[in-house]
C-alpha cells in the first residue's frame, strides 16, 4: 500500500512544479527511489511504477521535467531551456525535498529515457547526494547505436532545425515527445550526431566527470524496443567507466508483457519492480558488472 502526497517546490530561479511522494507502509528508513520521466510524457504515467515499487516495500516519487505537466514553464520562442537549467534548477530542489521529507532514507535514481540521461549527467557533479541510479530504456541517442543509423541521424538533426526555426518543438503535433526547448533539443541532436553531450555552459566537461562516477547502476533494455535498443544503452553506460554496471536484458515473455516497447511497461511493472528491489538489496555487495538477457 502507498499514500501519495503531492508537494510543491519551487526552484531556484523562480519556477514551480511537484514532486509527487509515495510512502510505503514499510520501514520509515526504507529507500526512496525517484523516477524521472522520458521526453514529453507526463510523471502521472508512473503512477503504477511507484505503487509497485511502494508495494515492494520502498518509497517512490515523481516529478515532471521542465516544460511538461506540472512544471510552470512553457517553451516558447521567449523561453527557451536546456539540459543544464533542468540539472541545475528541478534536480537540486527534488533532492532536498526528498532528504526533507524521507530524512534517513538513501535515494535512488531512477529515469526513463531522457530522464535516464539527466540522471546520468547529474551524478558527474553531484554523485554523493544519491546511492545509486536505475536507467530504464536510457540510452546514448548516438546514431551509431541503431539498427538504422542514418534514419536516426536525419530524423534528430530534422527535429533540431524545426525547433530553431520555429523557437521550440511542437512535439505533440509531431507525435514525437511534448513542447520541447529547442536548446533542450539541439544538445539531444548533438549527442546523436556526435555521441557526446555538450550543454551551453560546461561544454563536454560533463563527458570526463562521468568517468569518476562509483556508484551501482542498474541499467535495463528491452530486447523489442527499437528506441532504445541494446547497443546504445550501453553506449551510455559505458561513460560510467568506474561505477558498479549491472545490465539486464530483458524481453516481454520475461516481464509478462505481451508487445513491449518504449513506454507500455510502466503500466505493467510488478515483475520488473521485483528485480529493482532485488537489486537494490544487493548492492552492499562487491564491485562487478553482469549482462543478463532473457
Amino acid at each position: 500500500m502507498s499514500n501519495a502526497t503531492a508537494i510543491p517546490i519551487i526552484t531556484a530561479d523562480g519556477s514551480e512544479n511537484t514532486l509527487t511522494l509515495y510512502r510505503s507502509d514499510g520501514e520509515a528508513q526504507a529507500p526512496v527511489v525517484l523516477c524521472m520521466p522520458a521526453m514529453g510524457v507526463a510523471a502521472d504515467y508512473y503512477q503504477p511504477l511507484a505503487e509497485a515499487l511502494c508495494a515492494a516495500g520502498l518509497h517512490a516519487a515523481t516529478a515532471d521535467l521542465r516544460g511538461i505537466g506540472a512544471s510552470s514553464v512553457r517553451a516558447s520562442r521567449k523561453v527557451n531551456f536546456g539540459y543544464e537549467e533542468m540539472l541545475e534548477q528541478e534536480w537540486p530542489e527534488l533532492i532536498n525535498c526528498l532528504r526533507q521529507q524521507c530524512p534517513d532514507s538513501p535515494i535512488y535514481l531512477m529515469g526513463h529515457s531522457l530522464g535516464g540521461q539527466l540522471n546520468t549527467l547529474f551524478l558527474a557533479e553531484n554523485s554523493e547526494q544519491v546511492a545509486g541510479m536505475i536507467l530504464i530504456a536510457a540510452c546514448s541517442i548516438h546514431y551509431k547505436g541503431y539498427a538504422r543509423p542514418l534514419r536516426l541521424l536525419l530524423a534528430t538533426q530534422f527535429l533540431s532545425f524545426l525547433s530553431q526555426l520555429l523557437g521550440y518543438l511542437p512535439g505533440k503535433k509531431l507525435g514525437f515527445g511534448g513542447r520541447e526547448a529547442r536548446q533542450l533539443i539541439k544538445e539531444w541532436a548533438h549527442c546523436a550526431r556526435t555521441g557526446n553531450y555538450k550543454l551551453k555552459r560546461r561544454g563536454t566537461s560533463l563527458e570526463e566527470k562521468l568517468t569518476a562516477v562509483t556508484l551501482p547502476v542498474l541499467a535495463i533494455s528491452f530486447e523489442e524496443d527499437w528506441m532504445a535498443p541494446r547497443q546504445a544503452v550501453v553506449k551510455l553506460y559505458d561513460k560510467l567507466a568506474a561505477a558498479e554496471i549491472t545490465h539486464q536484458h530483458l524481453s516481454g515473455d520475461a516481464l509478462g508483457i505481451a508487445h513491449l516497447n518504449h513506454f507500455n511497461w510502466a503500466r505493467d511493472p510488478s515483475v520488473l519492480v521485483a528485480r529493482i528491489d532485488n537489486w537494490i538489496r544487493s548492492v552492499s555487495l562487491p564491485p562487478r558488472r553482469v549482462n543478463q538477457s532473457e
